[in-house]
């Protein structure tokens, strides 16, 4: 199994004005992982649909196939997210959890592209 421990932990949070015209687009977005290059990475997405009915958001969590050795490394933040079953958690907190858990703001393949420029 790939082992991340030595790569940078990033997430990015984004919403989509679309969400509430489509079922299947997510309200909100926070795309987390790990990278080491643009070759060399691992992507898994938190994802919050809006519930058109009750205009709740919902919480799913997809893992690129790309992402599960990650995810498998990830026991601190799936313990901290344990400890919300039973409620649901909005972006803003789980960005917090993912701070606790080391990882940082922004995403590391935008600061490459830019010093490739």
């Amino acid at each position: 199994m790939q082992d991340y421990s030595g790569y940078r932990k990033w997430y990015v949070w984004e919403g989509n004005p679309d969400a509430e015209d489509n079922d299947y687009v997510p309200a909100e977005t926070v795309t987390f992982g790990y990278f080491q290059s643009t070759e060399d990475k691992a992507t898994m997405f938190m994802a919050w649909y809006l519930d058109t009915p009750t205009t709740n958001l919902t919480l799913q969590l997809e893992v690129h196939s790309d992402g599960w050795a990650a995810l498998a490394q990830s026991t601190h933040l799936l313990y901290k997210l344990g400890e919300t079953t039973g409620r649901d958690i909005q972006p803003g907190e789980f960005c917090a959890l993912l701070e606790e858990c080391g990882f940082e703001e922004g995403d590391p393949e935008a600061g490459e592209q830019a010093e490739a420029e």
